[in-house]
């Protein structure tokens, strides 16, 4: 990362002006992490303003431990997080613009996997206080949007307002540009993965 924003992160959150928290939002856009993130875009730049640096080696082993609290949740800046857990073994490694331990913070959950240090990291850390007080009330009419617009499309009539609830936590917004394509006839990068929905624009179809 630059050594500007490294300066900035170490400015207390309450200190830092808009201008410093937009270097923030704009290195984060660089690595994709609010493609990878849960919080609605209104919250983004609460998310810049919030976060703190920390830095870990492989001294330090591990980010957290399966069953520890989620008090908070990290996006890597650098470095790699392998992911493992009793039951499930090894889940994977997470790399730069990655996030963990997101959902647990939001929905209270303990720690459902440990967080082994791969190399040296640089994560961005939000605390759950931060979180209660400035982001969680976007989130929460975030996802109550996101359960009104499901719940009249035909494709979930029938679905139970949990399944809907559930629905709603892991999806994510995607912004297209103007003439940006969105996908190609032929392409099986999305077949079996995921599915979208159109919630604002118009789409043309060639």
């Amino acid at each position: 990362r630059t050594g500007h924003l490294t300066e900035i992160l170490q400015i207390e959150p309450w200190e830092r002006t808009h201008d410093q928290v937009s270097v923030v939002h704009a290195e984060l856009s660089k690595i994709h992490t609010f493609e990878k993130i849960h919080i609605p875009p209104d919250a983004e730049m609460s998310l810049c303003k919030l976060v703190t640096l920390e830095v870990l080696s492989k001294i330090d082993k591990v980010a957290f431990r399966e069953g520890d609290p989620s008090d908070k949740f990290y996006i890597i800046l650098e470095g790699s997080i392998r992911l493992e857990s009793k039951d499930r073994g090894y889940i994977g490694t997470l790399y730069e613009g990655d996030v963990l331990g997101e959902l647990g913070l939001i929905h209270h959950h303990e720690r459902s996997a440990t967080a082994w240090i791969e190399d040296p990291v640089q994560l961005l850390v939000l605390k759950k206080k931060d979180y209660d007080k400035r982001i969680k009330p976007l989130h929460v009419y975030s996802e109550q949007a996101r359960v009104r617009e499901f719940s009249v499309l035909s494709a979930f009539s029938g679905w139970t307002e949990e399944k809907l609830n559930a629905l709603s936590i892991v999806t994510r917004d995607k912004r297209f540009s103007i003439g940006e394509t969105v996908c190609k006839e032929g392409e099986d990068t999305l077949s079996g993965h995921f599915m979208m929905t159109l919630r604002r624009g118009t789409l043309e179809k060639w």
